[in-house]
């Protein structure tokens, strides 16, 4: 036999190359479409979270009804003002002695003189002059001296009422706020707008790595374009409403923010690589987003959190399991709080504690906001995973854990008619389904998923039950003896297509319609094929075709459809052979199922599979393991005698008498 090269006519060459190439452009202008989508995307809810920004008024309303600090002086705070950067500001003299002072008349001097270093940051340390360092005697008026206020810094609260510093803290930081804002456009923008289509290039590049097939299926990539879509705008969105109605620090924004909602989803319903991809991927993005100061910080409070919320929830199957894993969340981000208030070094909770242990009246609210938020954050992902699988179920046609856990059960309308028309099918199918289970647990593969394929692999069988010998009774007829070769082939061939189509009908999803198409591939009905061959032999007549007694459909991709293709020879072959043996032990079983899978190997089934040897090497010894098992021997049971009537003797029982008080009194209670 030649190779593929030589079997192929030399004019066939080129178009074959044309078609991969042809592939090979369409896969690139798949990619490219890909990344203009997400970049668009992306841009678009920047967009939209600028103009928020610059159109909404998020600091309180009277920094925009007064026009000056000193008509400012005097007037209650409507909500709180927690700084969102660091900015240079007065702040008390009596707070941060031994430092440049100033007071306000010096200071409007200075501005008119234009000689005022503090109020000019442009200006080098080296042309400042020294700086004056006073003591403020007791009836001094009030001076203030020009710091850092960092960020996260809690200017007023509400209700609170506005003093001269106070006031002067919140007109400068309100120039500051409005004056970033105004180079949005100009500076922040183009460096954000590259910077994630940077970042989204190398997502794509690492999926192309991670997974060479990802892009070609399209629902795939579609349901990953709409994960990174809704985090997008669930951002600009959260960060709109936190900042509308819910004003307060970073952690407070940060722990009340779902990070983890989107990369959970994502592992939930494509696996747990992919959730981590996703994971890394958000978190990266979320600091370019937001812009916030504290971005590193922000990047790792997402990755912690994402990660940790990958494992709490990927395999859930249960209800109870979605609340321990929103508890789980609640827990982590309590944590990571307590960790970034030390690494940011916020003094609030700390004084908050102080205060509120001399006197109980004093509750630490920064504490307590933060362990609420905690709270609220795992009950909204709590809830969305409860509601979002079922939605993305049905869109893009993935399958989850609860849905796999549920067709488990074995009370599908379709097992059921399998049990009452094909019965011995429906056996065959059982055991099927454990043996690929376990082997998909021994290589780390979707335990449950495997062992459904394996339920479903044969319902199209359920169209002439009576055309396959586990069916048929003793003493029933065959059909295929009245058969051709050929035509019995082709009854064959039929429960994969009839399968496809009930699979259909009855709403399975896809890794299931796939174990039903392709758990023969184009594989040889060999008994048949070897049938037509001596025919032909015997008549001296024309060799059968091949492709006559081979399956049309494509071969497997998933590894858990690779299992079950192998659990399912395995087991019909072992009936076939080890049916009448005395003694069966893991050294006879095993050669036997390495030959089977071998046999496959040549024949070119796992060709588009991603699977290794190491992997069918486990699947083969699980197998085994489990042939074993079911073929297990036995002691003989000995022909026992049945006991002589006249002979046996038998004896009336009589029930214990109750011991009598010998003085006739009753016992004591």
């Amino acid at each position: 036999m030649g190779t593929e090269n030589e079997a192929c006519p030399i004019g066939d060459k080129p178009k074959a190359q044309n078609k991969t190439a042809k592939s090979a452009s369409s896969k690139g202008v798949s990619l490219f479409s890909y990344f203009a989508i997400v970049w668009t995307a992306s841009f678009l809810c920047l967009l939209l979270h600028i103009y928020l920004i610059n159109s909404q008024r998020y600091l309180p309303q009277e920094l925009y009804d007064k026009a000056t600090p000193e008509t400012l002086t005097g007037v209650v705070a409507s909500k709180p003002i927690y700084t969102r950067f660091s900015f240079l500001a007065p702040v008390d003299f009596d707070k941060t002695p031994a430092t440049p002072i100033f007071n306000d008349q010096e200071q409007a001097q200075e501005q008119e003189a234009g000689s005022n270093p503090n109020l000019d940051p442009t200006v080098e340390a080296a042309n400042e002059p020294p700086p004056k360092f006073v003591e403020k005697p007791q009836d001094a008026p009030m001076k203030f001296i020009r710091d850092i206020i960092r960020c996260d810094t809690k200017l007023i609260s509400q209700g609170e009422v506005y003093t001269r510093l106070t006031a002067q803290q919140a007109f400068e930081y309100k120039h500051e706020y409005d004056r970033r804002n105004s180079e949005v456009f100009t500076t922040t923008l183009p460096k954000t707008a590259i910077l994630l289509g940077i970042v989204i290039i190398c997502f794509g590049a690492c999926l192309s790595c991670l997974r060479g097939n990802f892009f070609e299926r399209t629902s795939r990539a579609n349901m990953t374009i709409t994960i990174v879509i809704l985090h997008f705008l669930m951002l600009t969105l959260s960060h709109h409403i936190f900042m509308k109605y819910l004003p307060g620090s970073s952690l407070h924004f940060f722990t009340l923010l779902p990070l983890a909602l989107f990369p959970i989803l994502s592992a939930y319903l494509q696996g747990i690589r992919f959730g981590a991809c996703i994971a890394m991927l958000l978190s990266v993005i979320t600091p370019i987003m937001l812009n916030d100061e504290h971005s590193f910080s922000l990047f790792i409070y997402s990755l912690v959190i994402s990660i940790i919320g990958i494992f709490s929830f990927h395999s859930v199957t249960k209800r109870n399991g979605f609340l321990k894993g929103g508890l789980v969340i609640a827990a982590v981000l309590t944590l990571l709080n307590a960790f970034f208030i030390w690494h940011l070094q916020i003094d609030v909770p700390m004084q908050e504690w102080v205060a509120f242990f001399k006197d109980a009246s004093n509750p630490p609210w920064f504490t307590l906001q933060l362990i609420i938020a905690a709270l609220v954050n795992g009950f909204i992902i709590l809830v969305a995973m409860f509601v979002l699988p079922t939605i993305f179920e049905r869109c893009f046609d993935v399958i989850t854990p609860v849905a796999l856990r549920e067709l488990a059960a074995e009370d599908h309308p379709l097992l059921e008619q399998l049990y009452t028309k094909a019965p011995g099918t429906h056996e065959h199918a059982k055991a099927v389904a454990a043996m690929a289970a376990n082997a998909a647990q021994a290589i780390g593969a979707n335990k449950l998923l495997a062992k459904v394929c394996g339920l479903f692999h044969d319902i199209g069988k359920l169209k002439e039950p009576a055309c396959f010998i586990e069916n048929i009774g003793a003493g029933q007829p065959n059909p295929h003896d009245e058969l051709t070769p050929q035509e019995s082939a082709e009854k064959i061939k039929e429960h994969v297509i009839y399968g496809k189509q009930l699979a259909k009908k009855y709403g399975l999803q896809r890794p299931i319609m796939e174990a039903i198409a392709c758990h023969h591939g184009n594989d040889l009905i060999a008994f048949f094929y070897n049938k037509a061959l001596k025919e032909a032999e015997l008549n001296n007549s024309q060799p059968p075709n091949i492709e006559d007694f081979q399956y049309k459909q494509e071969q497997p991709q998933r590894k858990e459809v690779v299992i079950v293709e192998i659990a399912d020879i395995c087991e019909a072959a072992s009936r076939a052979e080890f049916i009448n043996w005395k003694s069966i032990d893991l050294e006879t079983i095993k050669p036997f199922v390495d030959k089977l899978i071998m046999a496959k190997m040549q024949r070119r089934q796992f060709d588009h599979a991603d699977i290794t040897l190491a992997e069918l090497s486990k699947i083969a010894d699980s197998i085994a393991n489990e042939l074993c098992i079911v073929y297990h021997t036995r002691a003989k049971y000995s022909d026992r005698k049945q006991p002589d009537p006249q002979t046996s003797i038998t004896t009336s029982y009589i029930p214990p008498q109750p011991q009598q008080n010998s003085n006739n009194l009753r016992p004591a209670p």
